[in-house]
């Protein structure tokens, strides 16, 4: 959407379009740099690029045979 939105300012020459599209761009580019992604809904925590912060565990860890 930001490159759509740049390309749009190309086209029509409206500066704000640029910067709202710059801005759009940096702001998704530092949320990927820092590992945070697409949120789901189950959790605030839950990211397409994985969990992230502290996850609450439950007394058995992922790797542990059962």
């Amino acid at each position: 959407m930001p490159a759509a939105l740049f390309g749009a300012y190309l086209l029509s020459d409206v500066t704000w379009l640029a910067f709202v599209a710059l801005a759009w761009g940096f702001h998704v580019a530092v949320d990927r740099a820092l590992g945070y992604g697409l949120k789901f809904g189950d959790d605030f925590q839950h990211t397409h690029l994985g969990w992230i912060g502290k996850r609450k565990s439950t007394g058995v860890s992922d790797d542990t045979p059962q």
